[in-house]
């Protein structure tokens, strides 16, 4: 089985040039960790998480009222949190391997790229998927 079996290709992006509040707002709406920052040529910028959105944040007992996080998050740009360079996996590498790289290295999501362009994202819930599909097909 190869990444590009498992990978998700309908990816929600953002630019890095944007601002923070509107990757925070395309996190909550689609109900998804991560998200990768891709430039105008389709390569990969980064990524940011909501992890790193969370900790940018001040704690929620100052941010009650949301209207202030939301200006606060206006403030900022993508390029301010994202992880440049991230690591990345080839459509064509196994599942296996992908799996031990992301977890030897401990990171949430895998972008994939092929021809240096950005073409999905594995993550953990795509192994779990790929997972219980094995355990299925197994009766």
């Amino acid at each position: 089985m190869l990444v590009e079996d498992i990978m998700t290709r309908d990816l929600e992006i953002i630019r890095k040039e944007d601002k923070v509040q509107e990757a925070f707002e395309k996190i909550i709406k689609k109900k998804i960790r991560h998200l990768p920052v891709m430039a105008a040529d389709g390569s990969l910028d980064g990524i940011v998480t909501d992890r790193d959105i969370k900790e940018a944040l001040p704690s929620a007992l100052t941010w009650r009222d949301p209207r202030k996080r939301e200006m606060f998050l206006n403030t900022m740009r993508v390029e301010e949190l994202m992880t440049k360079d991230p690591i990345t996996v080839r459509p064509s590498m196994g599942v296996q391997e992908a799996a031990k790289i992301m977890r030897k290295s401990k990171v949430g999501c895998l972008p994939v790229v092929d021809n240096k362009k950005l073409v999905g994202i594995v993550t953990g819930i795509d192994f779990l998927d790929a997972f219980i599909n094995l355990l299925d097909r197994q009766g």
